[in-house]
């Protein structure tokens, strides 16, 4: 059997972007070029590795057992490659690549922050951003790095690393202490108008903890939200006392928005964690995981006095 010769590794790159988009014309959109082009240039490397890679129909594209085998092959080929050329590039000082990055909501400023600095340190690297606060599948979603918090730091596949611990602490915007007084006890809490982190506005149980002391109360107030930079935004609107992590309220504190509130109150410390898929990380994701470990804590200490 002969060694196949392959005339365009666009082909390959078709092949990719057509399995992975489930049509010609998604693949065509995102090159530039006529679905026909696609088409036969995919029709071309079946007739150089002798197998129908695709079951085509009229309204789907389905590989086939053979492109399901070759696409694994191609893929990995493919991969190959562009980190052997990014290192190069690497190597030459000339970082470059795209990094696809999910993270939660609640920590987008202050990834943000580091994210900037890394942009503009590396001028040839693009970092496209995804906040949700949904669990994203690195794998099957293509992104190349995420960070998660608390207990979703890791899966089978992926690696993890820490980043940093932020508290739960309580704050409130400096109009409403003017407006019915500063907290000097947990207790004073159940007196206060709470902003709550969750689905009911009356008697809810926060866990606050005073040093080694652990103290509850039960607080209420006018407007409950499930989602943490919501939160904060209501707070620093006036609308009460709230208890969120740290680095969810960081930009408020630091424009004098919130206030801390017994600064020496926390809910114990939430993780914040990098995870990717493998070791083998292209030149720009390594380099952006590295950036991250070593700048986010900064990030947040600057931005929470």
């Amino acid at each position: 059997m002969g060694t196949p010769k392959f005339t365009d590794l666009n082909n390959i790159r078709y092949l990719l972007e057509a399995a992975d988009s489930g049509s010609f014309s998604a693949a065509a959109r995102l090159f530039g070029v006529p679905p026909s082009l696609v088409s036969r240039r995919i029709a071309r490397l079946e007739r150089e590795v002798g197998a129908r890679l695709f079951q085509r129909t009229t309204r789907s594209l389905t590989l086939t057992d053979a492109g399901l085998a070759f696409l694994a092959h191609a893929r990995t080929g493919m991969q190959s490659l562009t980190l052997a050329h990014e290192s190069l590039a690497d190597s030459q000082g000339e970082l470059r690549g795209r990094v696809r990055l999910s993270a939660p909501v609640g920590a987008a400023h202050v990834i943000w922050a580091t994210i900037s600095r890394f942009l503009t340190r590396h001028p040839g690297v693009r970092i496209e951003m995804e906040y949700a606060d949904r669990y994203v599948d690195l794998v099957e979603e293509r992104f190349d790095l995420a960070i998660r918090s608390g207990s979703e730091n890791r899966g089978d596949r992926l690696i993890g690393r820490r980043l940093l611990d932020t508290p739960r602490c309580l704050v409130a915007s400096p109009d409403y202490l003017k407006s019915h007084g500063t907290p000097h006890s947990v207790s004073d809490l159940k007196n206060h108008s709470c902003v709550i982190l969750g689905t009911r506005t009356d008697r809810v149980t926060w866990q606050v903890h005073i040093g080694k002391q652990i103290q509850n109360v039960i607080v209420q107030g006018r407007i409950a939200v499930n989602e943490a930079t919501l939160a904060a935004e209501c707070a620093a609107d006036g609308f009460g006392v709230a208890f969120l992590p740290l680095v969810v309220c960081a930009k408020h504190l630091a424009a004098g928005r919130l206030m801390r509130v017994l600064p020496r109150a926390s809910a114990g410390e939430i993780g914040l964690w990098l995870v990717y898929p493998n070791r083998h990380l292209a030149a720009a994701s390594r380099a952006l995981a590295e950036f991250l470990v070593k700048e986010l804590p900064s990030s947040v200490a600057a931005l929470t006095p």
